[in-house]
């Protein structure tokens, strides 16, 4: 069965309705999805699971704390310019550490199976927020008859969607900012003990950082809703998977392929954290992830991590023999699915769209008008290129 992008694409228009985690859509999402991967051949699980929305608070928290420090290290700068030092560490190092600390209140937010085993911090922790409860939906493609036992492609993409105050792009390039200038002015601010001349710089990087941060908060105490169809996010990836499981187990691959549809990815990556926490990493050792996010537009195909990895040199081989421009998208204010993999030495990355549509993620606008076939025929193309390539 040939790769059909249109395919693909009307998959994904079926998706595309808000489905914020908690909603009844939603779970309707979740259950059509995983009644036509049956339906493809696939063996199909569906693993729920619960969280508490505590996690959101750890990121308003997260950037009270650095607006805290900047400005206890204006404050230092009044005593002496070594009382600095210290204030401007701690932000450098919370600055550094923003993703696992995102990701680690996130896994503590996931409710156990058992909750008897909770400790009382952690059990105070959950009862921060509302509890919910969703799914992840776990399809295994049939093997070729024959093929040896070998660790799994898992290709991924996440079913829920929300809305926002601002565009995602809008946020992404707050935090861009706020990152950038809170970093600068942690390092002059230590670099000025012996360059004085560099404390002016160091003030207005400083008030940027401060004044940057004021939106972020608003934007983090106002929270998501359920306005945004979310068509490109995630309905795009959702759509490509799909189809991609049609093609898989009408011509199995030589190496097992796994379909990973996550849930409450939007409200911190909860679904692919639940997995990897289920699954534990010594059954993820060899495995390869392959993360879809927001490919359904007209734009240049983009990875995000991989650093360098095997799995990005088969992504940048089957783009240039498929002749498709491959650009690289800095991991600055996103989070994505590969990441908890990442975390476990997983070779894992993501494939977005860069393009106009994706000004629309997050907002009502995110509709399937928004949708372009050639991103899902650039996506498409190169997952089959590189199982074939794994293979």
């Amino acid at each position: 069965m040939r790769f059909d992008p249109v395919a693909a694409l009307d998959h994904a228009r079926a998706v595309a309705r808000p489905r914020r985690v908690g909603t009844a859509a939603n779970d309707a999402v979740i259950a059509d999805l995983a009644d036509h991967l049956r339906s493809s051949g696939c063996a199909v699980e569906v693993e729920p699971f619960e969280f508490s929305a505590a996690g959101e608070q750890a990121i308003v928290i997260y950037v009270l704390i650095a607006q805290i420090l900047i400005l206890v290290n204006f404050w230092a700068w009044g005593l002496s310019a070594w009382a600095a030092i210290l204030p401007a560490a701690l932000l450098a190092a919370l600055l550094a550490g923003s993703g696992q600390i995102y990701r680690a209140a996130a896994r503590a937010s996931l409710w156990p199976r058992d909750p008897s085993q909770v400790s009382r911090l952690r059990h105070w922790w959950l009862k921060r927020g509302a509890r919910y409860r969703t799914a992840n939906i776990v399809a295994r493609v049939p093997p070729r008859a024959g093929a040896a036992a070998r660790p799994p492609i898992y290709l991924v993409a996440h079913s829920d969607s929300k809305s926002q105050v601002l565009p995602l792009v809008a946020r992404m390039g707050l935090v861009a900012v706020a990152s950038l200038a809170a970093l600068v002015f942690s390092l002059l601010s230590v670099i000025r003990l012996w360059a004085p001349a560099l404390t002016s710089p160091a003030a207005v990087a400083g008030l940027v950082a401060l004044l940057s941060g004021v939106p972020l908060l608003f934007l983090l105490l106002a929270g998501s809703g359920n306005a945004s169809p979310g068509a490109i996010d995630n309905a795009s990836g959702a759509g490509l998977v799909l189809h991609l499981a049609e093609c898989l187990c009408a011509e199995p691959p030589a190496r097992p392929v796994t379909v990973l549809i996550t849930g409450a990815e939007e409200l911190g990556l909860l679904g692919s954290l639940a997995y990897v926490q289920r699954i534990g990493r010594q059954a993820l050792r060899g495995a390869t992830v392959l993360n879809f996010d927001g490919i359904g537009t007209d734009g240049r195909l983009a990875v995000v991590g991989g650093e360098g990895g095997p799995l990005a040199q088969a992504v940048r081989a089957a783009c240039a023999e498929l002749h498709i421009a491959l650009g690289r998208l800095p991991l600055v204010g996103a989070q994505f699915d590969h990441l908890p993999f990442a975390d476990q030495g997983v070779d894992a990355l993501s494939l977005v769209s860069l393009g106009r549509g994706a000004l629309s993620v997050h907002t009502a606008k995110d509709d399937v008008s928004k949708l372009d076939v050639a991103g899902f025929r650039r996506a498409g193309e190169v997952a089959l290129k590189v199982i074939e390539a794994w293979a």
